[in-house]
């Protein structure tokens, strides 16, 4: 789980490592250093997490991207979602999911006007990236925090066959009852 608990101070960032997986944001101007803010200890007020930090983007509808540091593929459980100040606003936050055969996919996710984070539960498996962009926040920007992964999903996950195996036995149990039904009636 990447938490954002190993400096507990505010900080501007340009890229941000933990666990073996990097979050980026799309600024590639003169600010690209401090792209990513996070709020820590000394930012009570605008983090949402009141025991630890948060990440947040710091320039309006930037894009964060979450991969695996070195490439390889994960599963995206669920992640923590706040506004940017951690206000009572709410607004929308699009997900583009890129998966390790080349698909993509977007879900819309909408804060509701509280303050602090909520959860949201995705459980989406052998991908090669996540990315994320405020569309209706305040300012444009929301926190981050507690983003749950696995990295043990197979590159090339095999389908079980023991349920196709269980449906065939099925369907030739019935079909024998129904020719042994079908020659005691004759």
């Amino acid at each position: 789980m990447i938490d954002f608990n190993a400096d507990k101070t505010y900080h501007a960032s340009g890229l941000y490592q933990e666990d073996g997986f990097r979050i980026a944001a799309n600024e590639d101007g003169a600010n690209k250093n401090q792209t990513l803010v996070f709020w820590g200890d000394n930012s009570a007020h605008y983090n949402a997490d009141s025991k630890g930090n948060t990440l947040t983007n710091n320039y309006a509808g930037a894009t964060l991207t979450l991969t695996k540091s070195g490439g390889g593929t994960f599963s995206f459980d669920s992640i923590d979602m706040g506004d940017g100040a951690n206000s009572t606003s709410s607004g929308n936050v699009i997900f583009n999911f890129f998966f390790a055969n080349g698909l993509t996919s977007q879900k819309t996710v909408t804060l509701d006007n509280i303050v602090g984070l909520q959860t949201f539960v995705f459980n989406l498996t052998n991908l090669s990236a996540v990315s994320w962009t405020p569309l209706t926040t305040t300012a444009k920007r929301s926190q981050v925090d507690n983003i749950v992964l696995d990295t043990t999903v197979p590159a090339n996950p095999v389908p079980e066959p023991a349920s196709l195996t269980l449906a065939g036995i099925g369907l030739m149990v019935l079909a024998a009852s129904r020719f042994l039904k079908a020659r005691a009636d004759s």
